[in-house]
């Protein structure tokens, strides 16, 4: 499968400072909002958010493998996964939560600029099938929602439902 090369590493740190900006405007009932994602607050998504960064420094950069059971299907995994980040997270305050995804952010471009965007890896499989993968695939923006169209589906699993952004 043939891909366009597009290195997408610089729009890493815009989107975190945006991110970390319209966070930082934010009130202290903003944070109490519902948002598109069934039964998951402001908070609660913005926790998802950092379960992303963080998982992207320790699988990617540190090399900490974490994932279903052989067998195990992947999309329940990954909601309960999430989930349970997410309801721990309730513990960290706004405040935080907007230094963690910033450092967790910088922790992320820090690698990004060590990866090899020409060299093949394991496959994406919900990008290249059973081919390897690129360095290109591997740094992607994140986009929530477009895994693969099952986890994408809230009516497929109920709500809640976590929506992630696997990289």
């Amino acid at each position: 499968m043939a891909f366009l090369r597009a290195d997408t590493r610089p729009l890493f740190p815009r989107l975190r400072a945006e991110l970390t900006s319209l966070l930082g405007g934010l009130s202290g009932g903003d944070w109490e909002q519902a948002t598109a994602c069934p039964g998951w607050s402001v908070h609660a998504v913005a926790a998802h958010l950092l379960g992303v960064e963080l998982g992207n420094v320790s699988v990617r950069r540190d090399r900490w493998a974490l994932g279903p059971a052989e067998g195990e299907d992947l999309d329940s995994w990954l909601n309960t996964f999430n989930q349970q980040w997410v309801d721990a997270a309730q513990r960290i305050s706004p405040a935080l939560l907007i230094e963690l995804l910033d450092l967790a952010g910088r922790r992320f471009e820090e690698h990004l600029t060590t990866l090899d965007l020409d060299a093949t890896g394991s496959p994406v499989e919900w990008v290249t099938g059973s081919d390897p993968g690129t360095g290109l695939v591997r740094c992607r923006p994140r986009v929530h929602g477009t895994v693969r169209p099952s986890a994408a589906d809230p009516r497929r699993h109920g709500a809640p439902t976590a929506r992630p952004g696997v990289h």
